[in-house]
């Protein structure tokens, strides 16, 4: 799959399920996709471990 295909499949799915995620969930996924954000950037906001922020 393409990349673009990729991204939008995802951005079709979130807009699809955001209802479902915590807020949390929701942000991180926001850094990581639309803010590109690494996963230690993220991690460091919430000030969690990367492996915590992997879990969650």
């Amino acid at each position: 799959m393409e990349n673009f295909e990729k991204k939008e499949q995802l951005n079709q799915l979130f807009d699809l399920y955001q209802n479902l995620l915590t807020d949390k969930q929701k942000a991180y996924f926001k850094y990581s996709f639309y803010d590109d954000y690494s996963l230690q950037e993220i991690a460091d906001i919430f000030d969690v471990s990367e492996m915590l922020f992997m879990i969650n």
